[in-house]
């Protein structure tokens, strides 16, 4: 009896998910060749180049959600096969040490090569994917700040430092982000990572220069919120013959005159409704460095005052909340006289304590408070010791002050309520550039540049807190997770953009509502939509034959694939047919 052997049969199944079509946008967007030409590798560099060390990398990031270092070799072995036919590489197991990838952070940490990347990048999204500028005459640009925390030890001289967290981290060290939008397709322009303890509004300037350079040949208009409405970066941004939109603070001048304005405002559109916005001209003069040398520059400005009704009844439940607390703190000042209790025996004393109450609560003028004054004789033994029936007492007059009553000035308050909901903004830009209504509507676009903050911040790139601790490796890592944050809004403005041009929207992206229709989908919704999917490459081991088969692409996979104009075969060329090993 012949006896028989049952062949021995091996299945190794990998998830490719989301990796090729990121490594397909990746290559798209020419990261591995333009990281190669303008940040280069060290000149005793060995093996897969930056380039393509970067690309692997950010797939890991984009696909894995996580920027740690020490999990990108580990993940890279898993899927090497796969990496290597998308990139066309080899990848030696060294290929993704923790030294490779420091190497990285830290050449991209180089000032003038992170320039030169961002630039090239720029110039290379607006090549490959069209991006229009919004007006033949002049390209808008949001400009704004933000922070990333982590668990570092503050040193005296380090970029992790104490500031203002717009995080709500103000225990923990920060580093600052600045970056510059650019307003029509919502991309990253430039950024630049500094000191978490630097203040906003020095941070300007630079940036626009850049930007300039950036995009020569072009008028700009600058826009951001009150923090770069500092009059020499006005006085700069005017002397290059460039448009500047913003925020003006509620500070100093602008404190001062701010009333007058809004009563004016409130007189010249208390007769029309309809209007509710109300500008003027006024003329600037300051004195600026250009080039080593200091210039007189003068300019006219458009003052416009913005009334909006949900401000104002947000600022009236403010104001409310303020004058309640001070009411009861005003009452509280003053309790009944007992051991322990605080008394006012000067009415100086007293109306001082008023007045910082009014003060930190911001009601100055808004309260009337009445003062009651309690006399008192007290009698007490002269000198020291027990008293006695026969030893001499004297008696001594004293008086408390104490609040009697804190009531509303109507008045004043109705008067204070009829300059609530308005908000101050300036432009140099003229009417025949852009009308009233359209700076309001623009100055409301800032959500494109803040939205960039969300992407840096939240899944899958997660910025904070930060996993790296020298300076170096901090800026690196920043500049590389703000390349993510450019591969998510590309997917993103391409994807819309092509779903526009066809009249069409995409179904199937939201779990648990695969009829829910958008023609605005973001990059991280895809990509969850991705994962779902579960797109498995199968290698079928079996008497020295191979054979790998993909799981079927479904049609929603396949339409963002062609919006995004990215081949099938990303997917398909991974799986073959019956392959003898030899």
């Amino acid at each position: 009896m012949l006896g028989c052997m049952t062949p021995h049969l091996t299945v190794i199944s990998t998830r490719i998910d989301d990796i090729p079509l990121l490594i397909g946008m990746l290559i798209q967007m020419g990261v591995p060749e333009l990281y190669d030409r303008e940040v280069k590798d060290h000149g005793h560099h060995e093996g897969l180049s930056g380039g393509w060390l970067l690309t692997v990398w950010l797939t890991f990031i984009l696909s894995q959600g996580d920027h740690a270092k020490s999990h990108v070799q580990e993940w890279v072995a898993r899927h090497r096969e796969v990496l290597e036919k998308l990139i066309q590489q080899p990848i030696a197991e060294r290929d993704f040490n923790d030294d490779r990838l420091g190497s990285v952070l830290k050449r991209l940490s180089h000032r003038e090569r992170w320039e030169a990347l961002e630039t090239s990048l720029w110039r290379q999204q607006v090549s490959v994917y069209e991006v229009e500028d919004e007006s033949s005459e002049w390209v808008g640009v949001w400009m704004d700040s933000t922070t990333a925390s982590g668990f570092h030890t503050i040193e005296e001289v380090g970029l992790m430092q104490r500031g203002y967290s717009k995080d709500h981290r103000p225990d923990l060290a920060q580093v600052k982000l600045m970056t510059a939008v650019a307003q029509a397709s919502g991309s990253l322009l430039a950024s630049d990572v500094v000191a978490g303890n630097r203040a906003d509004d020095p941070l300007y300037l630079p940036m626009s220069r850049r930007v300039r350079t950036m995009l020569s040949g072009k008028r700009l208009m600058f826009v951001g919120d009150s923090k770069m409405a500092a009059l020499a970066t006005r006085a700069e941004i005017a002397w290059y013959r460039d448009y500047y939109l913003t925020g003006l603070p509620n500070t100093g001048e602008t404190q001062e005159q701010k009333a007058e304005w809004i009563a004016a405002a409130v007189k010249a559109t208390s007769d029309t409704p309809e209007v509710v916005d109300y500008e003027f001209d006024r003329e600037n003069k300051a004195k600026i460095k250009v080039d080593g040398r200091w210039r007189a520059v003068s300019w006219t400005e458009r003052v416009q005052l913005i009334y909006s009704e949900t401000l104002a009844v947000q600022q009236q439940k403010q104001l409310e909340k303020r004058l309640s607390t001070a009411e009861e703190k005003l009452r509280k000042l003053t309790p009944e006289a007992g051991r322990g209790k605080r008394c006012f025996l000067e009415e100086a004393q007293l109306r001082e304590a008023e007045q910082g109450v009014i003060e930190q609560h911001d009601v100055v003028g808004l309260l009337r408070l009445t003062h009651r004054v309690e006399e008192r004789e007290e009698t007490h033994y002269v000198g020291r010791g027990r008293g006695g029936a026969n030893r001499p007492t004297v008696t001594d007059p004293s008086r408390r002050y104490y609040v009697a009553d804190v009531q509303r000035d109507n008045e004043r308050l109705t008067r204070a309520k009829e300059h609530l909901g308005w908000r101050v903004q300036v432009t140099n830009a003229p009417v025949g550039v852009m009308s009233l209504s359209e700076s309001v509507a623009r100055y409301r676009q800032g959500w494109r540049g803040e939205r960039h903050y969300h992407l840096l911040k939240d899944e899958p790139l997660g910025l904070s807190p930060l996993y790296v601790w020298k300076d170096d490796q901090i800026i690196g890592l920043t500049n590389l997770l703000t390349l993510g944050v450019r591969v998510l809004t590309v997917i993103e403005a391409q994807l819309q953009r092509e779903l526009k041009a066809r009249r069409e929207v995409i179904r199937g992206l939201y779990a648990g509502l695969p009829k829910q229709a958008t023609e605005h989908p973001t990059a991280l919704a895809i990509l969850k939509a991705i994962a779902r999917m579960e797109i498995t490459l199968n290698c079928v081991s079996m008497e020295g034959n191979v054979s790998k088969h993909l799981t079927p692409l479904p049609s929603l996979l396949e339409t963002i694939l062609s919006c995004l104009r990215l081949p099938t075969a990303l997917y398909t060329s991974l799986a073959d047919n019956w392959v003898l090993i030899t």
